[in-house]
């Protein structure tokens, strides 16, 4: 799940007014760090995707329409699937990286 999907449906959602609220209140980051991801074509750290996830269960919590309830519960699914995945393939790749015999890059 990239972060312009994230951006999109939180918008969409009316959650979401500018990039730079996205950046703040979403992402708990500088108020240009959304703009930065895109100009340099990243995605934000599974630290960050981790805060976002307690952003919107927290959200989660405190709403009471159905409508935007589910909207939420789908989007932290689908976010839950993409940190997990990249968690594991981070993880894999550390443990990778220190094993005897294991190639560096000096």
């Amino acid at each position: 799940m990239r972060v312009q999907e994230i951006f999109e449906v939180l918008t969409d959602m009316g959650l979401v007014r500018s990039q730079m609220e996205f950046s703040r209140i979403w992402l708990g980051k500088s108020p240009r760090y959304y703009s930065s991801l895109l100009a340099r074509q990243q995605q934000p750290s599974v630290g960050t995707l981790t805060g976002l996830l307690f952003r919107l269960r927290n959200m989660l919590n405190h709403t009471n329409d159905g409508e935007t309830r589910s909207a939420i519960s789908s989007l932290i699914q689908r976010l839950d699937s993409h940190v997990a995945v990249r968690s594991i393939t981070s993880t894999a790749s550390s443990v990778h990286d220190r094993q005897p015999g294991a190639a560096t890059s000096h």
